[in-house]
């Protein structure tokens, strides 16, 4: 009884940390928009399909037309202002 319950409170550990993961990108997506108009931002891999771990990392991408005139290195500073 005891390993049910704790692999229960384990998947909900989970499962309450992806929701999280997933709110944050929609206000990231929120305050880009704010800058760059319409944007799509994707979750993909590992967190995306509910098999993370401890060591995995979060992929992400983020597509606008509001990118078309910044340059790749100006983009990056997005990332870095947002947090």
């Amino acid at each position: 009884m005891p390993v049910n319950s704790a692999l229960r409170d384990i998947l909900k550990e989970r499962t309450r940390a992806r929701k999280e993961v997933i709110e944050k990108l929609r206000d990231y997506a929120k305050r880009l928009s704010e800058d760059l108009g319409q944007v799509s931002v994707i979750l993909f891999g590992s967190f995306a399909r509910g098999g993370y771990n401890l060591w995995s990392d979060i992929d992400v991408i983020v597509v606008s037309e509001g990118f078309r005139d910044i340059r790749f290195v100006e983009r990056c500073g997005y990332r870095r202002s947002l947090r």
